[in-house]
């Protein structure tokens, strides 16, 4: 079938030009003919993803057609399209599935990076911290602020889940000034400082309640005052608790270890 196969090329070459133009319509359009494709070769199907990832707006109606995409393709587990399902699979949080399509070669910053995440959302953390100190001895004298920025969100990331707090804290204010995951840097910082917060809260929270039970085992009339505060100083600190959960809930703080 060289006319087919001559067609798709032509197709994939037109296809990295729309990216390159930015023009996304075009460009997911044609990732989908390729994908559909019966003779879908590895470099239509790499150039096919990455125009998704790069063009459009949601992933998941995607994920099917390039499953199937990649069943014809009957490509190595260690291939560059295997590598891409694994972007992919990144990309939609589908961590369990990203597992199973880890790299065994994590060149970039970037490889290693979503490496990290993977393993850290898969409670692989020992596996994830052998990456990382891959990570502080990667050589940046001439990297990119984007490889930086990846190099300092996976450190940063290991650091709070291995409750090294103050490590992830000075990462992630240094992060805040590095694209493309200075969001992933604020972000970060905003919900350790509102765990701290809220364990400081929930800490006096107790305190609190054990000078009440005192109260309530002798109460003496000079003493209600006192318990009216006590009282109070409960009723604020749990109203500023509840506001601290909202901005760390309880399903995310497996990220800082707890």
């Amino acid at each position: 079938m060289p006319g087919m196969m001559n067609r798709l090329h032509v197709l994939a070459a037109e296809l990295d030009g729309h990216v390159a133009l930015g023009h996304e319509r075009h460009a997911v359009r044609l990732a989908g003919r390729i994908l559909a494709s019966r003779r879908v070769t590895e470099s239509g199907f790499c150039s096919a993803v990455d125009a998704l990832l790069a063009c459009a707006d949601r992933l998941e109606p995607w994920r099917r057609r390039v499953e199937r995409a990649y069943e014809r393709l009957g490509a190595a587990n260690d291939s560059e399209a295997a590598r891409r399902l694994f972007y992919l699979y990144v990309s939609l949080a589908r961590w369990t599935d990203a597992g199973r399509f880890l790299p065994a070669r994590l060149d970039t910053p970037r490889d290693l990076l979503l490496a990290i995440w993977t393993l850290l959302h898969l409670r692989r953390v020992d596996e994830a911290g052998v990456l990382a100190r891959r990570c502080e001895r990667f050589p940046v004298e001439h990297a990119d602020e984007t490889d930086v920025s990846c190099l300092v969100e996976a450190l940063a990331c290991h650091a709070a889940q291995t409750r090294r707090w103050d490590i992830a804290q000075h990462l992630w204010e240094s992060g805040r000034y590095l694209s493309p995951f200075d969001v992933n840097a604020v972000d970060g910082l905003v919900k350790l400082h509102a765990l701290r917060a809220l364990l400081a809260a929930s800490e006096m929270l107790g305190n609190t309640t054990d000078e009440l039970a005192a109260f309530e085992r002798g109460r003496e009339p000079e003493s209600m005052e006192d318990l009216l505060a006590t009282l109070q100083t409960e009723a604020d600190f749990k109203k500023k608790a509840l506001h601290l959960a909202k901005v760390i809930p309880a399903e995310e703080r497996w990220r800082f270890g707890v």
